[in-house]
């Protein structure tokens, strides 16, 4: 009879973060690309917007298939993981045996009684029932390594190909991120616990405007063009529209949607934590 072993989640998290490396670097030199790309601006009559992309080439392909592969190989560890401890515990796993990804200690509760850690009982669990998102939050828990490792795996499986996009790039507590519609909404909603947060302007500054009146917006229509930078909403523009943005100092990249960021800088974060929910086991039970 096979004996419980962690050996194969090793070897793809080894594999996993083998990409993440590559795409690292290949990400780096888009970026420092990124900063000599001119901001360029179209006005839209049709739409009556005026829309601004960075003159860099489009995001590579291949680059959505690297994302895909990492997501499975991280999110299926866990997985394994789990059907492994049970293995080693009772030699009992299940069918339906696998690591809950939960934003609620309701939703947590149900996973196990539907069955999914059947046979991982007292430490195991509480260990597991730990690194839940729901334990950093509602305003940072979609944010966490995890929540985030959910979501790319999911939209891969059901939906479609990552997109990509290149945008001014902020830092919010260390964390890189993209600037997204939502951002705004995620500074302001952050709770008084004394924290303080430093982040520049969430978009590219308007330096010189002509013929666009008063009242325009920014806004953001999908992720269409991935060096789109921002959408200019003009309600009444003059005969002829022009605007000027200075360039973020900082640039980074997407390689998820504009509603659900995911940097490269996250794929390592996450790979390190299915990696130090592995050397958990690993230590506790194969020491």
């Amino acid at each position: 009879m096979a004996k419980a072993s962690l050996d194969g989640i090793y070897l793809k998290l080894e594999r996993a973060e083998s990409l993440v490396k590559g795409l690292e670097a290949e990400i780096g030199a888009y970026v420092t690309a990124c900063k000599d790309g001119e901001i360029i601006g179209e006005f839209d009559p049709q739409s009556s917007e005026y829309v601004l992309h960075l003159k860099v080439p489009p995001l590579p392909e291949h680059w959505a298939v690297a994302v895909s592969e990492i997501a499975h190989h991280l999110r299926s560890c866990l997985d394994n993981i789990v059907w492994q401890v049970i293995f080693e515990r009772t030699g009992k796993p299940n069918n339906g045996s696998q690591f809950p990804i939960t934003t609620s200690s309701q939703q947590f509760k149900e996973k196990v009684k539907a069955g999914w850690v059947q046979g991982v009982e007292g430490g195991d669990r509480t260990f597991i029932e730990a690194a839940q998102p729901y334990n950093h939050g509602p305003h940072w828990q979609k944010r966490h390594t995890l929540y985030l490792l959910q979501d790319l795996n999911n939209i891969d499986k059901h939906r479609f190909l990552h997109s990509g996009y290149v945008a001014g790039g902020y830092r919010i507590e260390g964390i890189l991120i993209p600037w997204y519609p939502g951002i705004n909404r995620l500074v302001e909603n952050l709770p008084p616990d004394g924290r303080t947060v430093r982040f520049k302007a969430p978009m590219p500054v308007p330096t010189s405007t002509s013929d666009l009146g008063e009242g325009w917006t920014f806004t953001w229509l999908g992720d269409e063009d991935s060096t789109e930078i921002l959408r200019v909403k003009v309600p009444n523009p003059g005969p002829n529209p022009h605007m000027e943005v200075q360039k973020p100092s900082t640039f980074a990249v997407s390689l998820s949607s504009r509603r659900s960021p995911v940097t490269v800088e996250d794929l390592a974060r996450i790979a390190r934590k299915v990696r130090s929910i592995a050397d958990h086991f690993q230590k506790l039970l194969w020491p």
